[in-house]
């Protein structure tokens, strides 16, 4: 009760026993929050003055009000705002009547006071009655049973589940378009949470407030920008992303780029692409001054195609906030689902591809009460077929890819939605390749295992052409580990995928006297989770042979174990540096060398103004033989070709060829006449192909001639690696 300023607290008494800020007590008889212990205060004003008024009649002082910090048991902590500051005050203490005034509901029942947030509405904490019929709160026990913990955790199943749907998209923008039908599909979302991956993905910092001009037709304003560069790059190497926004429909479109100069390329196809769509022109392009953006080329184009530009003044992104602040929504929108379902950073391209494709179906205050895309297509999107983005899916394996006894679908990750076909994304991480599936079952609720080593044992596996039929664990696997090429003009995630290839090989490593084999498939990284269970023993089989005229060659059977998983463990260097560290390989580097020399296939020269200069890199091989032992080590220094320009740096690269055709008859005959065939390989080949153009490339990597580093070689004879060297070695 506060009377003239005079407050009243009808528990306490004065004392000078010691304070503990952890123990606070439900007091419905005091006016305000108090506190005897200062140093709790992390904000105190001290100008102000009161008197509290005990229960025996007494005063004591208020010598101030602050905010309050409540240390928890996990380490966290509370903060309490308007809190009086009593110096002689023993207890601390919550009021009843101030927590009601700040929204909080009390329930006084079966032993227990429950103070629950009604604008949520969730229980904030649960009071167990003390054996002094006291209600005391002990911040240092385990608050499982007093704290409200995750907020996500009290929201019903639909909105959680929606929620994740939609890549996190705030549950405000949600709710609206639920109210407002604004799709096909989608149930009532009445609750509104906090979700902990959102807070991970998507804290950011107080909005810039500005205005700017709204567009009234179609293509009249275009926002755009460039994001990255990212940490890591994407399955398509890609390490930024071009986002295109139309300011009156806020429709939005996305390039994955592996260079920032790549952007006027993807600009002059977006506009193709979108002005065929709407039957108009592109009016004005609101970009910042990235070199990117203000090239000659690229300012060239905008003026012969009358598009005006709009440029932001240097250091201030905030002039253009549109494409700013969906570029913020964006990234907060991959960050949280790569978090919830804990995937690698390099799914950040399908991350915000999905993203981009919910945010086209989403609300936006820009527009009312319609989604961009229907406001830029005029059809109502439907949502029926949305799934929460990283969950595990089983993709349909079609009869010609699987035998009778094989697995019926293949245990993926879900990472987007196919924009050219009814279709869903499906990202194999034992095969390292993506696929686009219409028959799939998904399990919304699953994550992949990313810490099982099941799905990465394939360098332990030997295919066998002539599989036996032992007591060895049978294993079906692709072979196939390298990462898919995802290239296309509206993403690199649209790309037409080699369909996956199956199998057999035996595992060399399992016990021989296990006779309790059970079949699996390399679409599962964990054994628990494979659509195949365990088989009871099976009837004995005939062993299959090789069939006899295969004695003349080298299967690798008659190959010792150790053998073979020798030459299986060789990996060929990738770089100049992680050769020059080894004395083999140096070796082989001069050797290269010198061949060139021999061949009198270069000079050095100064280097010339205006000249393409074509650049070497050095790949390494190493030469093994027919019973898996290392022959020779092998460097090869080559040109970049994909450098030279057509026209100048060379003109023709057509070559005869030989047909395997022809090779298969001339076997044939020798073999019919009983001829002896001899194979034979020519060492260093095309270096003795005479240039009719002229070339230019730098000094090999590692033997640059020292005093002149700035000169470059004149080629005389063709070197591997340019587009003209297969026609100068036939010519």
């Amino acid at each position: 009760m506060q009377v003239e300023n005079i407050h009243t607290c009808l528990m306490i008494h004065e004392g000078s026993s010691s304070i503990l800020n952890s123990h606070w007590f439900i007091d419905s008889g005091c006016s305000n929050h108090m506190t005897g212990v200062k140093e709790s205060f992390t904000q105190l004003d001290e100008s102000f003055k009161l008197e509290v008024n005990l229960g025996d009649k007494k005063k004591l002082k208020i010598e101030g009000k602050g905010t309050v910090r409540i240390s928890l048991s996990n380490f966290s902590y509370k903060l309490l705002d308007d809190v009086y500051y009593v110096p002689m005050l023993e207890y601390n203490l919550l009021s009843v009547g101030q927590l009601m005034k700040k929204g909080y509901s009390l329930l006084f029942d079966d032993d227990m006071c429950v103070i629950r947030n009604k604008k949520k509405p969730v229980d904030v904490i649960s009071i167990q009655v003390a054996a002094n019929n006291m209600f005391l709160f002990d911040a240092t026990k385990d608050l499982k049973s007093q704290v409200e913990s995750a907020p996500v955790n009290v929201v019903d199943d639909t909105t959680k589940l929606w929620h994740l749907r939609y890549g996190h998209f705030y549950l405000e923008g949600l709710k609206r378009i639920s109210q407002n039908k604004m799709v096909r599909g989608l149930p009532n979302i009445n609750q509104i949470v906090t979700c902990e991956s959102c807070i991970l993905g998507k804290q950011h910092q107080l909005s810039y407030n500005s205005s700017s001009w709204r567009a009234t037709k179609k293509l009249e304003l275009i926002h755009a920008d460039l994001c990255g560069p990212m940490q890591v790059k994407s399955l398509g190497g890609s390490l930024y992303y071009f986002l295109l926004i139309d300011d009156l429909t806020r429709m939005c479109w996305v390039y994955f780029l592996k260079q920032k100069s790549q952007a006027f390329e993807k600009f002059k196809l977006f506009k193709a692409m979108v002005e065929n769509e709407v039957e108009c022109s592109i009016k004005v392009l609101r970009t910042y001054r990235g070199g990117e953006f203000c090239s000659s080329d690229f300012n060239s184009f905008c003026e012969n195609n009358g598009i005006k530009r709009e440029l932001n003044v240097p250091y201030t992104p905030q002039h253009n906030g549109v494409v700013e602040r969906k570029n913020r929504t964006i990234m907060g929108m991959t960050r949280s689902m790569l978090k919830e379902k804990c995937l690698p950073n390099y799914l950040w391209a399908e991350g915000v591809a999905t993203a981009i494709y919910l945010i086209n179906r989403s609300s936006t205050k820009a527009i009312k009460n319609c989604t961009p895309i229907e406001a830029w297509t005029g059809h109502k999107p439907s949502v029926h077929h949305l799934k929460i983005f990283g969950c595990i899916v089983y993709g349909h394996i079609p009869v010609h890819q699987r035998q009778k006894l094989d697995d019926r679908s293949e245990k993926c990750i879900f990472i987007g939605y196919a924009e050219e076909s009814r279709g869903y994304r499906l990202y194999n991480p034992s095969t390292k390749k993506i696929q686009i599936e219409r028959n799939v079952t998904f399990l919304e609720r699953d994550s992949w295992k990313w810490d099982d080593k099941s799905y990465t044992s394939a360098s332990t596996l030997i295919e066998d052409p002539f599989p036996m039929q032992t007591q060895e664990e049978i294993t079906v696997q692709n072979n196939d580990s390298s990462p898919p090429n995802l290239h296309s003009a509206h993403s690199d995630l649209n790309s037409q995928n080699t369909p996956l290839s199956y199998s057999s090989h035996i595992h060399l490593n399992s016990n021989q006297n296990n006779s309790n084999a059970t079949a699996s498939s390399s679409s599962s990284n964990d054994a628990s989770s494979s659509s195949s269970h365990n088989t009871p023993p099976q009837p004995s089989r005939r062993i299959s042979k090789p069939p006899t005229w295969m004695k003349d060659y080298h299967t690798g059977e008659e190959m010792e174990e150790e053998t073979q998983l020798f030459a299986l463990s060789v990996s060929d260097l990738t770089t100049y540096q992680e050769a020059v560290m080894k004395k083999e390989w140096y070796e082989a580097m001069v050797s290269e060398l010198k061949a060139i020399e021999k061949h009198d296939t270069w000079k050095l020269v100064d280097c010339p103004s205006e000249r393409n200069i074509v650049g070497l890199k050095w790949l390494f091989k190493t030469k093994l033989g027919v019973d898996g032992k290392i022959l020779r080590y092998k460097a090869r220094l080559v040109g970049k070709g994909y450098s030279q320009q057509h026209g100048i740096d060379y003109q023709e690269t057509f070559a005869h060829v030989a047909r395997f055709e022809t090779i298969r008859v001339v076997i044939a005959v020798a073999a019919q006449r009983g001829w002896p065939l001899y194979q034979l390989g020519m060492k260093t080949a095309f270096l003795n192909g005479e240039l009719t153009e002229e070339i230019y490339v730098q000094q090999a990597e590692g033997f640059v001639k020292k005093g002149h580093e700035g000169k470059v070689y004149l080629l005389k004879k063709a070197l591997y690696g340019l587009k003209q060297v297969p026609r100068a070695w036939y010519s």
